[in-house]
């Protein structure tokens, strides 16, 4: 029995040498495992794009006869759509027109004025509601009030409220500024059917420039036939206008002025300036056109005196009566018209004196100025 036994066990021994041995012989190291690394341009190109699926081709061939065509209806749609129905309109309310508020005028009083070749180098002497004169020019404030223009005989101020007010160095001047026909009155006078009187002094002192006469004469341009440059064309006027009151009507082509040509712009300021530059008893002559016809009217340049009212007991004021009814004067008489007429001719030394005594006050300021501006 133990002789059995030993043979078993050397018999596992052997197999288990033989075994090492054999595993010994065949060893081999096992494959080293690399991580796979896949970038994205390769992962583009390997990715397969599957093609959309089309099951119409496997219903078409059913291979079990099961599938039944269905014919798809269509309905065509309507291109015309229906018109909207209007909305009601409500009627908007109008604003109320805001009433304009005017701040109370200026107090003060022109005592003189001094006019220099350039007009923005114009003097104008104020007095305020204290007494106290000053020297202004243009764009000068006083108070509220900015001096846009200064003129022969008056002075505009734009006030902050947007409204302009006017003061004028004397009283007549005040009232030739007015609108209406009795401004025009003493200005422009009708003599005959294709004549007139015109006052000189006052007419300058209402069209100060070529602008003026055109925009209160309502040309309204330059008047063309076959393609040239005849005249300039009057345009709408009104009754109290100062075309109507020279006589123009609506559509006259004006030719000429004391036979010079209108046509040409160059020609335009030439005749203002030489029509300003008229003395006293000069005739204008103008040449228009009137409905296919030519007419010439004449424009005699003379003062036109202003009536005088004269008071009677009753205490009504009449005018003067003309030189043909009244009395016959004495030799005394004419003697003191001839006095106050050869006085009127020559007011003319009354507003130089005028004229000296502004320019005084003028020095007499700058140097107090002068003076106050040392004393600081």
């Amino acid at each position: 029995m133990k002789q059995a036994l030993w043979v078993v066990n050397s018999s596992i021994i052997g197999l288990f040498v033989l075994s090492m041995a054999m595993l010994q012989v065949l060893h081999k190291e096992p494959p080293h495992i690399a991580k796979l690394v896949i970038t994205e341009q390769q992962l583009a190109k390997k990715k397969h794009v599957f093609p959309p699926a089309h099951w119409e081709p496997i219903f078409k061939h059913d291979l079990f006869g099961t599938y039944v065509p269905q014919a798809s209806k269509v309905t065509p749609k309507s291109l015309v759509t229906n018109a909207p129905e209007p909305k009601e309109s409500s009627p908007e309310p109008i604003p109320e027109a805001k009433k304009p508020e005017f701040v109370p005028e200026l107090v003060l009083s022109i005592k003189g004025i001094i006019i220099a070749a350039d007009e923005t180098h114009n003097v104008a002497m104020i007095e305020d509601e204290a007494k106290k004169e000053g020297v202004y020019h243009i764009g000068d404030l006083y108070k509220d009030g900015q001096i846009i223009k200064i003129s022969r005989n008056s002075v505009v101020f734009l006030r902050s409220s947007g409204q302009q007010e006017s003061f004028y160095l004397r009283k007549e001047d005040a009232d030739l500024a007015m609108d209406g026909p009795a401004k025009w009155e003493y200005i422009i006078k009708k003599t005959a059917e294709t004549a007139w009187q015109v006052d000189p002094e006052s007419f300058k002192r209402e069209i100060d420039s070529l602008g003026a006469f055109i925009d209160r004469t309502s040309i309204i341009g330059t008047a063309y036939q076959q393609g040239n440059a005849v005249g300039l064309r009057v345009g709408e006027l009104t009754p109290d206008s100062l075309g109507s009151l020279l006589g123009l009507k609506k559509g006259d082509i004006l030719l000429s002025v004391n036979d010079l040509s209108v046509a040409q712009a160059r020609n335009r300021v030439t005749i203002f300036d030489k029509v300003c530059a008229s003395a006293v008893d000069d005739v204008i002559i103008v040449k228009l056109k009137r409905e296919e016809a030519e007419v010439t009217h004449t424009y005699k340049l003379s003062y036109i005196s202003k009536a005088k009212k004269m008071m009677f007991s009753d205490g009504k004021a009449k005018d003067e009566p003309k030189p043909d009814e009244a009395l016959k004067m004495s030799k005394m008489q004419e003697r003191d018209k001839q006095a106050r007429e050869f006085s009127e001719r020559h007011e003319n030394n009354g507003q130089q004196d005028a004229i000296a005594q502004i320019r005084k006050r003028l020095l007499e300021n700058l140097r107090a100025r002068l003076q106050g501006a040392r004393a600081r």
